[in-house]
């Protein structure tokens, strides 16, 4: 059920939300958090090759670190009691 519940909110907040108007009214935070989510995922997925990782593992983490486990939860199949910890 909760799983639902984040479906219905991200779908509800990504309906208002406009890359455009973003880069019109601060580019600059729009080009800071792009090179910031770029180095951060650059570094998980090196470090992770250096240990051996599975690639589909490191972005489903790197994921996660920067949305937070509620946006990984509803687009994989994860436990229930993670779902509502």
């Amino acid at each position: 059920m909760c799983c639902l519940v984040y479906k219905i909110f991200f779908a509800a907040v990504g309906a208002a939300g406009s890359i455009r108007i973003v880069m019109r009214t601060a580019p600059s935070l729009f080009l800071f958090s792009t090179i910031q989510i770029s180095i951060h995922l650059a570094i998980t997925l090196g470090v992770g090759k250096l240990f051996g990782f599975q690639r589909r593992d490191l972005l489903l983490a790197s994921n996660a670190n920067v949305g937070g486990k509620t946006i990984v939860t509803p687009s994989h199949a994860l436990t229930p009691a993670v779902c509502s910890a």
